[in-house]
């Protein structure tokens, strides 16, 4: 599979040490990282077009929770699946990612089984639903 196959994977996380972790561990798709929220937003408006994100809560400049609040209203990544990867494991902290449309929320530390099978699942989820709305799409037309 060449790069232009790969899924694109925004990793959004202010720790060298995650990120090093996670890119390491995705080294299978495209990995982009951006440091903190505002990072993040550029990454987003940048055009390119990611098929996840996995985000992290406790950043500078801006929250994963607010950048997730973006997203939602932004149609570049709206409808692109987030998991959060956090060490906010506080019950609330999770039942607020998911209201805010996570389709996941990992806690920190993590395992890597662990994240490999979430992010596949996500991948998966997305490709078929995106199968799903062409198909509804090519019976209307």
């Amino acid at each position: 599979m060449n790069d232009i196959e790969k899924p694109k994977i925004l990793i959004v996380e202010d720790s060298p040490a995650n990120v090093h972790m996670l890119v390491e561990l995705l080294k299978d798709f495209q990995c982009y990282v951006a440091i903190n929220g505002k990072k993040a937003l550029a990454a987003v408006e940048s055009g390119t077009e990611y098929d996840l994100i996995l985000l992290d809560v406790m950043m500078p400049v801006l929250s994963g929770f607010e950048l997730k609040q973006y997203f939602n209203h932004n149609s570049k990544v709206r409808n692109v699946p987030v998991i959060f990867i956090t060490s906010k494991a506080e019950q609330k902290d999770i039942k607020k990612g998911i209201g805010l449309g996570a389709v996941d929320y990992i806690t920190k530390p993590f395992d890597a089984d662990d994240v490999l099978t979430r992010v596949n699942r996500a991948l998966r989820n997305k490709w078929e639903r995106e199968k799903f709305v062409d198909k509804m799409t090519e019976l209307k037309a």
